[in-house]
């Protein structure tokens, strides 16, 4: 239960410097709150800090199997600590410390939670989904100024430091390279899928739903919670599959992400946002907890869970970029090339299945 309490109190304070990264760009350039703000104005710069994040997560994830995770929760603090003061360059440091912190801390975590299968994975995931849904919640609640939930959340990220495991390395159970490849690849194609979904569904919710801070985490919180228990129930059925099927099974699920995503430029109302949101949740946590767990047959070292990790955070880092000038070209639609990314990973895991099918996994 370290691993879980660990993500979850590490995603909290993630998940609390999100929801109010917008607000404080807004705030540094004197833009008022209303019910709808010209998100347009601030999308670039959201953009920037993002690319930041994942970039220095790449960093520190590509450390993993040396650096101290440790370490890296204490980073994450020094991070929110940094992003109290509402200015861009502050904003971006205090981002780019909170990158390397995740990224030397998730491998190991990742690492224990794949031990125990699909359902070790679903449980590492939904911490992490309780985590950013609390933590997104949470700062809508507090946020009288928007420094204020980061001040707060900041205790939760040092807590962390004394749950997170030591990064020893684990031992290579065999397996084919050609899976683990395909894996990176998909990782990678993923970071880039959701580093370009944050700027640009960020914007769509502020410019076309609302803006109101109640509403907008609410967005990114309820989706997590609700997905949660779907994807715990289904987590069992994944667990009984072979290393191939377990791949194939994150292929279809990708597809419904897709479809979810793609669906989201035609509603404007909070509900149906939320069932959208909902779904594309619960998809991806299955997705991804099925692949990590197939991942983890093949292989069990940190570093192939770092090596995984920094191909996703450099995804990552060019999305918010591609997102954000995607949004700024196209508005709404820019949403529908974004889900278009989720094909190409879901026809790779269905690669990986296929390779693992030859290795009788």
């Amino acid at each position: 239960m370290r691993e879980e309490a660990a993500a979850f109190l590490l995603t909290f304070a993630a998940a609390s410097a999100f929801v109010a990264l917008p607000y404080l760009l807004l705030q540094a350039k004197g833009i008022p709150l209303g019910e709808r703000v010209p998100a347009d104005r601030i999308v670039i710069e959201l953009g920037t800090i993002n690319t930041a994040f994942m970039l220095s997560r790449a960093l520190g994830s590509s450390r993993a199997s040396e650096g101290s995770p440790k370490v890296g929760a204490l980073l994450v603090a020094s991070g929110l600590a940094l992003m109290t003061l509402p200015s861009f360059p502050s904003l971006l440091l205090g981002r780019a410390l909170q990158g390397v912190g995740s990224g030397l801390a998730f491998p190991a975590l990742e690492r224990g939670a794949a031990r125990r299968g699909v359902k070790g994975m679903v449980r590492l995931t939904v911490a992490q989904n309780l985590g950013f849904s609390t933590g997104s919640l949470f700062a809508g609640a507090v946020m009288v100024t928007p420094s204020l939930p980061l001040a707060i959340a900041l205790p939760a990220a040092a807590a962390a430091s004394t749950l997170v495991p030591s990064g020893a390395r684990g031992r290579r159970k065999g397996g084919s390279n050609k899976v683990l490849k395909i894996l990176y690849l998909t990782a990678f194609i993923n970071g880039l899928s959701l580093g370009s979904r944050g700027p640009a569904l960020s914007a769509y919710v502020m410019q076309y739903v609302s803006a109101l801070p109640a509403h907008y985490s609410a967005a990114w919180g309820v989706p997590g919670l609700l997905s949660m228990a779907l994807s715990y129930a289904l987590a069992s059925k994944l667990d009984s599959l072979g290393t191939a099927s377990k791949l194939y099974a994150s292929s279809v699920l990708k597809l419904v992400q897709v479809l979810a995503l793609a669906l989201v430029p035609f509603v404007a109302d909070l509900w149906s946002l939320l069932a959208l949101l909902t779904l594309g949740r619960t998809a991806s946590t299955l997705s991804v907890s099925a692949s990590k767990a197939a991942q983890g047959s093949v292989s069990g070292k940190v570093e192939h869970f770092g090596n995984r990790q920094t191909a996703f955070s450099l995804g990552n880092a060019l999305g918010p970029l591609v997102g954000a000038s995607l949004y700024k070209a196209l508005g709404p639609a820019s949403l529908f090339a974004v889900a278009g990314l989720g094909l190409l990973s879901s026809a790779l895991y269905a690669l990986g299945g296929k390779e693992a099918k030859k290795l009788g996994a």
